[in-house]
């Protein structure tokens, strides 16, 4: 999916979410694929970070990410060493 997308329709919908005084949902079964305690949306660095940092507090932690590794702010960008290294 295009994220210039995502972030339309993300936006259309919190702007529908702050103009409406109410909303009324019906009752339905929504399935749990894991029961944690945090949940880290992301496979970024930080994301990484946050989820360690949880775990290390005791919590249970679930972490999605986009692509099938992490790290992939620092990966994705093939960046891996530093430049200038002579």
């Amino acid at each position: 999916m295009d994220k210039t997308f995502l972030a339309f329709v993300v936006s259309l919908m919190s702007v529908c979410f702050v103009l409406a005084d109410n909303v009324f949902q019906s009752e339905r079964e929504i399935p749990c694929v894991r029961d944690c305690d945090v949940l880290v949306v992301g496979g970024g660095g930080a994301a990484v970070a946050a989820a360690i940092a949880a775990k290390t507090n005791g919590a249970s932690v679930f972490l999605v990410a986009p692509r099938n590794y992490l790290g992939d702010d620092i990966a994705g960008t093939r960046e891996l060493w530093p430049e200038n290294l002579l």
